[in-house]
């Protein structure tokens, strides 16, 4: 419980009759001294509580603010992912052509050359 001053010197100096000085100060030391300055109202208090829900709502609101942003560029990295894994698929869907094709690019040519060869040897060697 605190004391306002003039309470706690008159408290303070019957101590000191009854106990002496040092114990006095170490009972008074128990007993935390308040002035009228540091008295709280009501009306301080709610006004520092408005103060402070004010300064959460804004906070609050920040951070709802920084959360769509986010969710956004998730949206649209997903997005990006998506049209990408629809190209590769289309590109892998298009993959057994494309060998095939470029296999009958280049293999019907060295096939062609092979035969070409072949018999060419075979008129030198009769």
């Amino acid at each position: 419980m605190a004391l306002r001053e003039p309470h706690r010197t008159s408290i303070q100096e019957r101590f000191v009759e009854l106990l002496g000085p040092d114990e006095a100060a170490a009972l008074m030391d128990q007993f935390p001294a308040t002035d009228l300055g540091d008295t709280v109202t009501r009306e301080i208090l709610d006004l520092r509580l408005r103060d402070t829900e004010s300064r959460l709502r804004t906070e609050i609101a920040e951070v709802r603010t920084e959360i769509a942003e986010v969710r956004t560029e998730i949206a649209e990295g997903a997005g990006k992912v998506e049209a990408r894994l629809a190209a590769l698929d289309t590109r892998m869907t298009d993959l057994p052509d494309l060998v095939i094709k470029q296999l009958l690019f280049w293999l019907v040519p060295v096939l062609l050359t092979a035969i070409g060869i072949s018999v060419a040897l075979a008129r030198l060697v009769s």
